[in-house]
């Protein structure tokens, strides 16, 4: 019983070594640490439905077209762009970007931009976060 009751103290004790030589649970970032990049907090702020991928560093709408029966809102994606803080010779450009024009690119502040429009599809954006 001795014998069993040493193993049982020593196994306790390296397990609360380890735990200290790995990182104690005061070290690990808690869930309220995290901090959302630009890209999750402006879509967060929106409620925009649009997905987010390469670890938040890319963000995609396809807006609602004249013939689609489905798509992001318009709404949404100026909302986002203007919590990007979007600049006026941007935002200039995009709304004067016709289907004629095809593929059309800009930037701002670290955010790529590369957009379509056609009335029947909508706009398809695609923004690229470089910071």
């Amino acid at each position: 019983m001795r014998k069993t009751v040493a193993t049982l103290t020593a196994v306790l004790a390296l397990a609360g070594c380890g735990a200290g030589a790995s990182g104690s649970a005061e070290s690990s970032p808690s869930p309220s640490s995290y901090v959302p990049g630009r890209f999750e907090a402006a879509k967060i702020t929106c409620r925009a439905a649009s997905p987010l991928s390469d670890g938040g560093k890319t963000l995609t709408f396809d807006t609602k077209g004249e013939e689609d029966t489905s798509g992001d809102s318009i709404d949404d994606m100026w909302c986002v762009l203007t919590k990007l803080k979007i600049t006026t010779a941007v935002t200039s450009h995009m709304e004067s970007t016709r289907a004629l024009d095809g593929q059309q690119t800009d930037e701002w502040d670290g955010v790529k931009a590369r957009w379509t429009y056609h009335p029947d599809s909508g706009v398809r954006l695609t923004l690229v976060d470089t910071k």
